[in-house]
């Protein structure tokens, strides 16, 4: 079983001294979570396991319009992914909560009536008590676990582009990049039963350091059908699944 409750609220504010220009927000959430876990069947002797936990979650922002159609902003914001209790394990194996701190700056803007959009963004993201799925072999036999492996920082950026040349056509693309850098990664050694550090070592899951999006389309009024041609183009680097 799973309960989850939560109460939350955000409030933004515009300062009249600076024509409405600044915008300052801040937003906070309270959660609290309980689970509990029956593991019978072939397993002897039965087991039963509960978990609960709780967390507040912050974000503070700013943003500033330099222009019309030109905004820039910077953003700080905490996040949290519950705990639990892995029930696919034949063991109760129960995991703390993920926890992360982000920090993100960017600029929105539209120029040419419009026709031209550009969006443009830089972040920083730490987790701490990171959770992974690990294949634990050891003495006593192998099984699946889920657990907190340690901290990881991810930074990057994303950029995306719109324009409109001329009536019916649009072009749009984006790319993205991310780095990742384990601070701690802690992995239990099937041989020694060992608990390590491999943060030199340990590779995302499903994260490609570099990412492309490129697409166009033309719309064309038939009688009274609205015709659309369209392409897409994207393309992902190399990722790990284990």
């Amino acid at each position: 079983t799973s309960q989850s409750m939560a109460v939350f609220g955000q409030a933004s504010w515009k300062p009249e001294a600076l024509d409405n220009k600044l915008e300052v927000t801040l937003g906070g959430r309270y959660t609290a979570d309980d689970k509990t876990a029956y593991l019978a069947g072939d397993v002897s002797p039965v087991q039963r396991g509960r978990a609960s936990f709780n967390n507040f979650s912050w974000l503070g922002s700013v943003s500033y319009d330099l222009f019309e159609d030109v905004m820039v902003y910077g953003r700080v914001s905490t996040g949290y992914r519950s705990g639990g209790i892995n029930p696919r394990a034949s063991i109760i194996n129960t995991f703390d909560p993920e926890k992360a701190t982000a920090y993100e700056a960017g600029i929105k803007s539209q120029f040419l009536d419009n026709r031209l959009r550009l969006n443009l963004a830089g972040y920083i993201t730490n987790y701490d008590d990171l959770q992974v799925q690990q294949f634990a072999a050891g003495s006593g036999g192998a099984t699946s676990l889920i657990v907190n492996a340690g901290k990881v920082q991810l930074s990057g950026f994303e950029a995306e582009l719109t324009a409109l040349p001329f009536a019916g056509f649009q072009i749009d693309g984006s790319v993205g990049y991310v780095k990742t850098k384990y601070k701690e990664f802690f992995f239990r050694d099937p041989g020694t039963n060992l608990v390590l550090d491999v943060a030199d070592q340990a590779k995302p899951l499903y994260t490609p350091k570099w990412s492309f999006h490129l697409g166009a389309e033309y719309a064309h009024p038939i009688v009274d059908a609205l015709v659309r041609l369209r392409g897409d183009y994207s393309h992902r680097t190399q990722i790990y699944f284990n």
